[in-house]
């Protein structure tokens, strides 16, 4: 078919298609003039960025001086900030000034840098994701238990990559059983991407590092114990989090403590003065911790971090840095427990927005049947696992602790959960307070009795909103595991119920083929 003629009004004069090539010049011309102008302006910020990276002393900063390094990340976040969107600039003043901050970042060894790669790839890494899983011998059960619930029950293909340091830590034999569980399994031996000598690397302290060395833009950090009762992935739709700030974390148990404000508040608020900042709006509206009412803030089983954006990325590895040998034994982790609190630490101390799940961790129970409830003095045996929330509150999301009744005592078997408990929402409970800028006065050093029963008030009422946790509330002794409400437990949904009997059917499968698998070498 031929396009039709134009007649009549649909015709153009040529003084008028005259006049559309003029204004599309001008427009371009315009735009062009906007864009160089826009290049040079981008240029000279970041001649005087490097600048001050520059004049950053060569020495380490001193270890308790979290500010002071937090200033120096911040500057290089605005600096990533703006090579991500001026393609055209060489990196090289860039990779240097990552390497003056954290002198063991290395670029040639990291598979995924979000300044780095091809820019016509940007859409499609952008939106890679896969899950991340710390692995060492001693754990091994749990990240099997792990895979296989991904794989064979929530049907989740994302990719999953399982971080290690080195074979001392997670034997070849073992990663074969493990690369022969289930599909698109990859293995990260961090020791050859980072220089250990630097940052001895162990434990708790190797999940960050596992988080910036994947290969994945969109990152799921994962304990190996977690149990997931969907497929992670559907957070990065469901929940704000992911799609907004970019980075999503979930709460600790609400566990009291004796000090209204330990070291641990205080830590965070006295950094955030040295810095001229004030606490985040999560900090100050949906934040038991800060408040002083709970102990703990975030729970790290899980991790949702969009490394594809720049200043995320800088905040990952100031996180990192936090869990260096050196600054972990003598700040971190004397402060706080293992790396669980440097995630949102480190974006709270940049200015880098992130998002909590607003309800601190719920509970999972068991109903006993009468023999069982004479023989435990309860008809309720409350888990030791905290348990998190889909977005919606209505239902489980996932699990910290193993798909055991007690991971300390495997003997007692494979859990049997069949009611859970979710608290208010925090934001909502501290909403729900009177006059409750007082829970930020500290007393006068003589003393303020009115006010400490203010605050005394305050955190009860708040608590009281929350389930309690009392840590051998689940042992034969116990009288159960009374809540604050006991309107919120609610019986597991029939789907979840189902989930959860499959997850326990495929953990029995993996276990006895573990099992036999180590016997066979012992021969």
């Amino acid at each position: 078919m031929f396009p039709t003629p134009m007649t009549g009004a649909h015709k153009r004069s040529p003084a008028m298609l005259l006049s559309l090539f003029l204004m599309i010049g001008l427009t371009s011309l315009y735009y062009f003039h906007s864009s160089i102008s826009q290049h040079h302006k981008s240029g000279r910020i970041l001649a005087e960025l490097h600048e001050l990276v520059a004049e950053f002393p060569s020495s380490d900063v001193k270890i308790t001086d979290f500010a002071t390094m937090a200033s120096r990340a911040a500057v290089l976040a605005k600096v990533a900030e703006l090579y991500v969107k001026n393609h055209a600039l060489s990196r090289d003043l860039l990779r240097e000034s990552v390497v003056r901050v954290f002198p063991w970042w290395n670029k040639q060894k990291l598979a995924y840098i979000p300044w780095e790669h091809d820019p016509a790839m940007d859409k499609i890494r952008t939106n890679e994701t896969g899950i991340v899983v710390c692995v060492g011998d001693g754990n091994v059960k749990e990240a099997l238990f792990l895979i296989t619930n991904l794989r064979n029950v929530l049907g989740s293909q994302l990719p999953i990559e399982i971080a290690y340091a080195g074979d001392k830590d997670l034997s070849p034999h073992t990663r074969t059983f493990i690369y022969a569980t289930g599909k698109n399994i990859h293995f990260l031996d961090l020791t050859k991407v980072f220089d250990n000598t630097l940052l001895g690397l162990s434990g708790w302290a190797i999940k960050p590092f596992a988080l910036i060395a994947s290969r994945f833009p969109r990152t799921i950090l994962v304990d190996a114990d977690v149990v997931f009762f969907s497929s992670p992935e559907t957070a990065w739709d469901d929940y704000p989090g992911p799609a907004g700030p970019g980075v999503l974390l979930f709460h600790d148990r609400a566990v009291t403590m004796d000090n209204p404000r330990n070291k641990r508040q205080n830590f965070v608020a006295e950094q955030l003065s040295q810095l001229g900042r004030q606490p985040s709006t999560h900090l100050s509206h949906s934040s038991l911790f800060y408040w002083g009412f709970v102990g703990e803030e975030a729970d790290s089983g899980v991790v949702f971090f969009d490394k594809s954006r720049p200043q995320l990325y800088i905040t990952a590895l100031f996180a990192a840095w936090m869990n260096i040998e050196d600054i972990r034994s003598e700040v971190t982790w004397d402060i706080f427990l293992g790396d669980k609190e440097t995630y949102w630490l480190a974006a709270e101390l940049l200015g880098v927005p992130y998002a909590f799940e607003p309800w601190q961790a719920g509970r999972l129970a068991e109903y006993l049947s009468e023999p069982l409830a004479k023989e435990f003095n309860t008809e309720r045996l409350c888990s030791p696992h905290m348990v998190h929330a889909t977005a919606d509150g209505k239902d489980p999301f996932w699990a910290n602790w193993g798909i055991w009744q007690r991971k300390d005592d495997t003997t007692l078997g494979f859990a049997n959960w069949t009611h859970w408990y979710l608290g208010a929402r925090i934001d909502k409970a501290i909403g729900a307070l009177n006059s409750s800028h007082d829970a930020f006065v500290e007393p006068t050093s003589s003393g303020n009795e009115t006010l400490e029963l203010r605050r005394a008030e305050h955190k009860e009422r708040v608590l009281a909103t929350q389930p309690s946790w009392h840590w051998r509330d689940w042992e034969k002794d116990s009288a159960g595991c009374p809540q604050p409400d006991e309107s919120r437990w609610k019986p597991l949904s029939s789907e979840i119920a189902d989930v959860l009997h499959a997850i326990v059917e495929e953990a029995h499968t993996i276990n006895y083929a573990w099992e036999r698998m180590k016997r066979e070498l012992n021969h």
